[in-house]
């Protein structure tokens, strides 16, 4: 089948534009006034089924109603990914599904990750085209054996990944890394924390670069921020002895970025949070976000052995190899 991508417009130049099949015709940001151009791309490229991965900074919802309505005129089939369902309240504006309820409903198929997500629309009257969807994992480079490992490193290293954003934790690790050097307890940190494209993440950056400086502990601390691929990225999680996600609140339901720690293969510790849910059953989790609470996790799991067997079949089962089958199977009927 003919694949085509409806891109949004960016003054970089991406290696991947090269690839035919890459169109740029949409602005990204509330500002966003039209989407005439992917219309007139969707019309011009015969598309049959638009798959949408929405994002409320994408696009405002106003403009993901006209698309919606739009395909249902032309018939054309609309499967719609929703990464985060929950009204997003700020001072200045609100976001919330609610202002285009009827539209959601005209929509072919609407996938979420979460069973929360599920009911949270069903309130609204949405259910008879909603989904359940996991999301996937690439494990084509992957060395999938069972392993047990001793925790006796003197120096343990302590990872985490993901966009370097406020909610992510990643200065209260420091934190608590400094609080485990006080233990006597001499944990190495492994930041791998890519800068995204929003201004308060390069603002972020300085106040970690200052914190990390200004430790007792920055020789234990390695801070990686440049963008790496998906292998680059589980190899150097796998060379810690934990990997951990200590997110504060978020509106997203599912996490990409907790799946890389789990491929890696070593212990998962994330906070109790409703966007760890979906893997929950496969990483440790604290008893709640004190740093009183994360640091007595941390200190029982750097005492025993990690078994991966249980990571083992979570990833085996969550693989895009089955997943992207599942997904064609829906596409086609």
């Amino acid at each position: 089948d003919k694949v085509t991508i409806f891109a949004n417009n960016t003054p970089q130049t991406i290696e991947e534009d090269k690839n035919q099949n890459i169109i740029r015709c949409w602005d990204e940001g509330r500002g966003t006034k039209d989407i005439e151009q992917l219309k007139q791309n969707l019309v011009k490229n015969s598309v049959s089924t638009l798959i949408i991965q929405y994002n409320f900074s994408f696009i405002p919802l106003k403009l993901l109603e006209e698309l919606l309505l739009f395909c249902k005129n032309k018939s054309i089939k609309t499967h719609l990914f929703l990464h985060a369902t929950k009204d997003v309240v700020t001072p200045n504006y609100t976001d919330s599904f609610d202002t285009i309820n009827e539209s959601l409903k005209q929509v072919t198929s609407i996938y979420v990750h979460t069973l929360q997500d599920m009911n949270y629309l069903k309130e609204k009257g949405i259910y008879t085209n909603t989904s359940l969807f996991s999301h996937g994992i690439d494990t084509k480079f992957l060395n999938l054996s069972p392993t047990k490992t001793e925790i006796m490193n003197p120096n343990p290293t302590l990872a985490t990944f993901g966009f370097l954003l406020p909610q992510k934790g990643v200065l209260e690790l420091v934190d608590i890394a400094e609080q485990l050097h006080k233990q006597n307890i001499k944990v190495k940190l492994l930041l791998l924390t890519s800068i995204h494209p929003a201004p308060i993440s390069k603002e972020l950056e300085k106040k970690l670069i200052q914190k990390i400086e200004s430790s007792d502990i920055k020789e234990y601390i390695t801070l990686d921020t440049t963008f790496l691929t998906e292998e680059e990225i589980v190899s150097k999680l796998s060379t810690a002895d934990k990997v951990l996600f200590l997110y504060k609140n978020t509106q997203e339901s599912s996490s990409a970025a907790v799946r890389m720690g789990i491929l890696s293969q070593k212990e998962v510790i994330t906070t109790p949070l409703a966007i760890f849910d979906d893997v929950k059953d496969v990483v440790t989790q604290t008893k709640g976000q004190s740093v009183l609470n994360i640091l007595d996790t941390l200190k029982d799991s750097l005492s025993k052995i990690h078994d991966n067997e249980q990571q083992l079949q979570w990833i085996q089962k969550n693989s895009w190899s089955k997943i992207s089958q599942i997904f064609y199977h829906l596409l086609c009927s």
